[in-house]
C-alpha cells in the first residue's frame, strides 16, 4: 500500500523464538501462583515492523527530494584518519561502526580513526539526523569516499611500481602487483603524497531498511490499587548485521523504557482553551524510573539488510515501537475477566485500572 519495500526478515521465527524465550508454555502455572497472592497476571506479545529512514517518504515531501549525505576522509601526517560525516549521534554511538568500517577497509588501526560528526561547515551537503537513517545513509557516502581514495591510491601505487593501475591489487591497506612481490602500503602512500588522497563521497538512498521483531511481556496487577508491575520483558529483534552488540542492547533497553512510559504513565494533556501542552519539561512530564523498568532479555535474530554497506537495520526506535502494544496486550490478558477493562487506553494508569476492576466489575 505504501510502496515501501521490505528487505527481508525472519518474522515467524522471531515470534517462535520470543515465545520460547519468554516461556509462554509455563505461563498458566505462573498465573495460578500469582492468583494465590491476590494478583492478576497477564502475558502479552506483539510483532512489529519498522521502516527505518523514511527515505521514500522524504523523496515525496521534501523540497530537495531524497536526503543527501556526504562523507570526507582526510589523512594526517601523524598517521590518523579523520572521517567527517554530516549526521550527529545523540546516544547511538554512530562513530563506532564508521571507525570500524574505515579501519577494516583501509588497514588503519581503529585507534587511528577520528570521526567528526554533525559539523555543517565541514561538508558541502547533508540531510541531517532523523528517522533512524544516519548509519544507513552515511555508510554509503563513506564507501563512495573510500572508493575514490582507493582509486587514487591505486594509480599512485602503480606509478611507484612502474606498472599499469589494473595490475595493482588492494587488500586491507596494502597494494600489491600481481605475479610479483612488490607491495606498497597505504600508509606509505599517505606519507609520500600528503593531502593528495583526501577525498569526499556523496550518497542518496532511495530505500531504508526494515527492522522487525517480536516482544513479550508479563505483568502483575494489584486489584486493590490498580498498580501494574512489569515482571519480565523479552525482545527478539532483527536489526540486520549487528556491529556493536553492547550498544544495540542499550538502545533496546532504552527504547523499551520509553515504550513502557507511553503505555503506563506518559500523557501530554492540552487545555482546550490554550491548545498547548501542559507537560513542557521532564519536571512535569511523567517518566518511568530505573527501578520500575525490568532488564530486557534481548535476543539478536538478524537478517542482513541489502540496502546499505553495513547490512544493518536501525535499532534505536524499535523498543518504543514494540513495547506499548506488548504491554497493553499483557494488561488486557490480566484483566480478561473484567468487561470494563476492554476499553482501557494508554496510558493505563493505576486509577484507570482500579476503576475497571473495582468491586462489582468482574463477570
Amino acid at each position: 500500500m505504501t510502496g515501501l519495500p521490505i528487505d527481508g526478515g525472519r518474522f515467524l521465527d522471531n515470534q517462535r523464538l520470543c515465545l520460547e524465550r519468554a516461556d509462554r508454555v509455563g505461563f498458566a502455572e505462573r498465573r495460578a501462583e500469582a492468583a494465590t497472592r491476590g494478583r492478576l497476571r497477564g502475558f502479552g506479545f506483539a510483532n512489529y515492523l519498522e521502516a527505518n529512514g523514511g527515505l521514500q517518504v522524504s523523496a515525496a515531501i521534501a523540497p530537495g527530494g531524497l536526503p543527501h549525505e556526504c562523507a570526507a576522509l582526510k589523512f594526517g601526517s601523524d598517521g590518523n584518519v579523520t572521517v567527517t560525516i554530516g549526521t550527529q549521534s545523540s546516544g547511538q554511538n554512530h562513530a563506532r561502526p564508521v571507525a570500524l568500517y574505515v579501519s577494516e577497509t583501509l588497514g588503519f588501526g581503529a585507534d587511528a580513526i577520528v570521526v567528526r560528526e554533525g559539523d555543517s561547515d565541514a561538508l558541502p551537503v547533508g540531510g541531517g539526523t532523523g528517522g533512524s537513517k544516519s548509519t544507513l545513509t552515511s555508510s554509503v557516502a563513506i564507501k563512495r569516499a573510500i572508493d575514490v581514495v582507493i582509486a587514487k591510491a591505486r594509480a599512485l601505487a602503480a606509478r611507484k611500481c612502474n606498472v599499469r593501475p589494473e595490475a595493482v591489487g588492494f587488500d586491507r591497506g596494502v597494494f600489491s602487483v600481481a605475479g610479483s612481490r612488490r607491495t606498497v602500503s597505504f600508509a606509505e602512500l599517505v606519507a609520500h603524497y600528503p593531502g593528495l588522497l583526501d577525498s569526499e563521497g556523496e550518497a542518496a538512498l532511495q530505500y531504508g531498511s526494515s527492522a522487525n521483531g517480536c516482544h513479550a511481556c508479563e505483568v502483575e496487577i494489584d486489584p486493590d490499587t490498580g498498580a501494574i508491575e512489569i515482571i519480565r520483558y523479552t525482545a527478539v529483534d532483527d536489526f540486520g548485521r549487528v556491529i556493536d552488540a553492547a550498544n544495540v542492547r542499550g538502545q533496546v533497553q532504552g527504547g523499551v523504557a520509553m515504550g513502557l512510559g507511553q503505555a503506563l504513565v506518559e500523557i501530554a494533556p492540552t487545555p482546550e482553551a490554550l491548545q498547548r501542552p501542559l507537560a513542557t519539561s521532564n519536571f512535569n512530564h511523567a517518566l518511568r524510573r530505573a527501578a520500575e523498568i525490568p532488564t530486557v532479555d534481548w535476543v539478536d535474530n538478524g537478517m542482513p539488510s541489502s540496502t546499505n554497506v553495513f547490512g544493518a537495520k536501525a535499532c534505536g526506535e524499535s523498543g518504543a515501537s514494540a513495547a506499548p502494544p506488548t504491554v497493553m496486550n499483557a494488561i488486557a490478558d490480566a484483566l480478561r475477566d473484567y468487561p470494563r477493562a476492554r476499553d482501557l487506553q494508554m496510558p493505563a494508569r493505576p486509577a484507570d485500572v482500579w476503576a475497571a476492576v473495582a468491586p462489582g466489575a468482574r463477570v
